[in-house]
């Protein structure tokens, strides 16, 4: 595995093109009077549900990629984790993650 490849269990980054898509747009320009229709690329944005032991915690919009990372992150900001061992597990399905925790 090189420096730059992924570890075997992780997908390989995506570029902006995978994690975006053209979208029409009208433009507001302050030196044309005129508004100028046109493409543009916006970011893709899709729901994670975030559960925690069986119960959903939190829906948060993300664009996709790195799921596992954003949610322990959120987890430990939120102040559900406080160290990493009270992680006992994560899995993702789809556009879910279920944490277990370990007893606080």
């Amino acid at each position: 595995m090189s420096p730059t490849s992924p570890p075997p269990d992780r997908p390989p980054h995506r570029t902006v093109l995978e994690l975006s898509r053209s979208q029409p747009v009208t433009r507001l320009e302050s030196a044309h009077p005129e508004p100028v229709c046109a493409e543009d690329l916006v970011a893709l944005e899709a729901p994670l549900e975030l559960r925690v032991d069986g119960e959903t915690l939190a829906v948060l919009m993300r664009t996709p990629g790195c799921d596992e990372e954003l949610a322990v992150g959120w987890l430990r900001a939120e102040g559900v984790l406080e160290r990493p061992d009270d992680l006992l597990g994560l899995e993702r399905e789809g556009g879910r993650i279920a944490a277990t925790l370990g007893a606080a």
